[in-house]
Protein backbone atom coordinates (compact mmCIF):
# COMPACT_ATOMS: atom_id res chain seq x y z
CA UNK A 1 0.00 0.00 0.00
CA UNK A 2 2.44 2.62 0.93
CA UNK A 3 4.38 1.79 -2.31
CA UNK A 4 1.33 2.47 -4.34
CA UNK A 5 0.57 6.08 -2.35
CA UNK A 6 4.42 6.64 -3.37
CA UNK A 7 3.82 5.68 -6.77
CA UNK A 8 0.46 7.95 -6.85
CA UNK A 9 2.26 11.00 -5.28
CA UNK A 10 5.02 10.93 -7.64
CA UNK A 11 2.65 10.49 -10.38
CA UNK A 12 0.37 13.88 -8.93
CA UNK A 13 -0.78 13.85 -13.32
CA UNK A 14 -2.85 11.17 -13.23
CA UNK A 15 -3.58 10.17 -9.13
CA UNK A 16 -7.66 10.30 -9.48
CA UNK A 17 -7.79 7.87 -12.49
CA UNK A 18 -5.72 5.22 -10.57
CA UNK A 19 -8.23 6.02 -7.50
CA UNK A 20 -10.85 5.03 -10.15
CA UNK A 21 -9.79 2.34 -11.29
CA UNK A 22 -8.96 0.97 -8.43
CA UNK A 23 -12.36 1.86 -6.99
CA UNK A 24 -14.28 0.21 -9.75
CA UNK A 25 -11.80 -2.95 -9.41
CA UNK A 26 -12.71 -3.11 -6.26
CA UNK A 27 -16.39 -3.02 -6.54
CA UNK A 28 -16.61 -5.41 -9.52
CA UNK A 29 -14.85 -7.80 -7.20
CA UNK A 30 -17.00 -7.21 -4.42
CA UNK A 31 -19.87 -7.96 -6.75
CA UNK A 32 -18.41 -10.75 -7.88
CA UNK A 33 -17.88 -12.25 -4.41
CA UNK A 34 -21.19 -12.10 -3.36
CA UNK A 35 -23.17 -13.38 -6.16
CA UNK A 36 -20.79 -16.19 -5.78
CA UNK A 37 -21.95 -16.50 -2.35
CA UNK A 38 -25.48 -16.26 -3.28
CA UNK A 39 -25.21 -19.12 -5.39
CA UNK A 40 -23.24 -21.36 -3.39
CA UNK A 41 -26.19 -20.74 -0.55
CA UNK A 42 -28.80 -21.89 -3.41
CA UNK A 43 -26.91 -24.99 -4.17
CA UNK A 44 -26.77 -25.79 -0.98
CA UNK A 45 -30.12 -25.11 -0.06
Amino acid sequence: MRALKINTAQTSQVPNTCEVLLNIMLASIKQFLSMSVSKRRVDTL
